[in-house]
């Protein structure tokens, strides 16, 4: 026996609420569904942790010499009985997929997981094969939505693929959203518009969906003087919510009283932060997901497949789903007060038991 029972990789350490939930969520499922106690996590910084059980092997920022990540990656597998790849958009580059293979290989059991994934269409047609080869090395892959069990299954129609969910509904079990509290204010998130993985963005789009946003946020608050707070979703650097929505404070801070909330490594707190809100607009998938599971009214901004596909899932109210490169200001303004007036309660009908059921069956469908 190895002295790992799993591996767990994925975009962790990135500085993103998301990936941070995927991974707690993977941790979780790892316990309760594989019953796993030992287990090591790959992380680019200091990650999320729940108990000493989790081990974080933590990737160089600065490698020494080429390769050196890669080292400590094959080193991991040889350590580990199989490897789980838990969450988020993973599947895309050839020399990524080629890696996730290759981990595979090196684990004591031949056997990896790739569970809640996303896969999207591929820049080339070598990124294209080496997914295929993936997806046929791969134990079972469950993907997170329809469109990529469709893409998943054209690409390799003999691996085990299975459509389940995100990951993240299984936080649901871990903390409580249902006591009754005190609702105040609109909270909102914003993230550049990435228009490719190459990360180019639309500015053009991003100055117009500022200036609808900023414009939302003065006449709601003129209009009901509910607070105002911006939530960030990611501290990066170069990818940070900070960058739109330092703009869109400077905007509105001279006449509208605005809060911050800034990125935190524990996606249990950003929870219990949203649910507090009246309702909340927002571009970040797992903002989102989050304002879902703490029953929280929420104006999803689209800018990629994932959010529309989201939306399809928990049955989300079209009046409630907004194009972030088209926002209209006068339909965000009007599903925002309609909430704060009373005039709806639910932005979607799906149940989140439904939801926590369905992101289970990402293991289940392991077993």
């Amino acid at each position: 026996m190895r002295k790992f029972e799993s591996y767990i990789v994925g975009y962790y350490g990135m500085q993103n609420t998301g990936d941070d939930a995927l991974l707690a969520a993977t941790i979780l499922g790892a316990k309760r569904h594989f019953g796993h106690n030992k287990i090591l996590v790959s992380s680019n910084e200091t990650t999320v942790q729940f108990d000493e059980s989790v081990v974080v092997s933590t990737l160089k920022s600065e490698p020494m010499f080429p390769g050196q990540n890669r080292l400590i990656h094959y080193m991991n597998a040889l350590r580990s009985e199989q490897v789980i790849f838990g969450g988020g958009s993973v599947l895309h580059s050839a020399r990524d997929l080629d890696l996730k293979r290759h981990l595979i290989a090196l684990t004591a059991n031949k056997k990896g997981f790739a569970l809640g994934v996303g896969i999207e269409d591929f820049k080339t047609a070598e990124d294209e094969l080496a997914c295929m080869r993936f997806l046929n090395a791969c134990t079972v892959v469950a993907t997170r939505d329809a469109q990529s069990f469709e893409i998943a299954k054209k690409l390799a129609p003999n691996a085990n693929i299975v459509e389940a969910f995100d990951l993240a509904p299984m936080l649901a079990s871990v903390s409580s959203f249902n006591e009754n509290i005190c609702r105040r204010g609109v909270c909102i998130n914003l993230c550049p518009l990435f228009i490719n993985a190459m990360g180019s963005r639309d500015y053009l789009s991003e100055d117009k969906l500022i200036s609808a946003i900023a414009t939302a946020i003065q006449m709601v608050w003129e209009e009901t003087k509910e607070p105002i707070t911006l939530m960030s979703f990611n501290g990066h650097q170069h990818q940070s919510d900070e960058i739109l929505l330092q703009r869109v404070y400077d905007l509105v801070s001279n006449t509208v009283p605005v809060k911050r909330i800034a990125y935190s490594q524990n996606p249990l707190k950003t929870l219990q932060q949203i649910k507090r809100f009246k309702i909340v607009m927002g571009m970040r998938l797992h903002f989102n997901v989050f304002a879902y599971l703490t029953g929280t009214p929420c104006i999803s901004l689209n800018y990629h497949p994932k959010s529309e596909a989201w939306c399809k899932q928990i049955g989300k109210s079209e009046r409630f789903q907004m194009n972030a490169f088209y926002c209209n200001t006068n339909s965000l303004i009007d599903a925002t007060l309609s909430i704060l007036r009373g005039e709806e309660k639910r932005t979607d009908t799906l149940p989140i038991s439904t939801a926590v059921a369905k992101a289970n069956s990402n293991w289940e469908l392991s077993l």
